[in-house]
């Protein structure tokens, strides 16, 4: 443990407490700032990655049925990928994405080390193409 609490030191990481998973790549969660601060239930999509849609509501791209078979699977490992792991969030410079979602990189804690769900996801083809 003494290898993540460094981390978090040295780093823009905020430990963020899980409220629910939306799809493969965006969540709602509490995130914990400096002097007991706190950001409440805001959604949080993650950096650098895209997953399968869930439903065809999303009108910028074109939603077929097996993406959102994909999409389904893609939350369902997201939320086994999760488990009851501690979760941090390193958010970017931009702060917001245009539908208000902070933007950032969301680590999971796993064997005292932190891994991206991003990069885990994409590793499991999870990645919208």
């Amino acid at each position: 443990m003494k290898t993540a609490f460094l981390l978090l030191l040295l780093t823009n990481l905020y430990p963020i407490e899980l409220k629910t998973v939306h799809d493969g790549d965006t969540i709602t969660a509490t995130v914990i700032m400096d002097f007991d601060v706190a950001i409440y239930s805001k959604p949080i999509r993650f950096h650098g990655f895209d997953a399968w849609e869930l439903s065809k509501q999303r009108r910028t791209v074109n939603v077929t049925d097996e993406e959102i078979v994909k999409g389904k699977l893609a939350k369902e490992y997201l939320i086994k990928l999760i488990g009851t792991s501690k979760l941090y969030l390193e958010p970017k410079e931009s702060g917001y994405d245009k539908y208000g979602r902070i933007l950032g990189v969301v680590y999971v804690l796993k064997d005292n080390k932190l891994e991206s769900l991003s990069e885990l996801m994409i590793k499991a083809g999870h990645q919208r193409k």
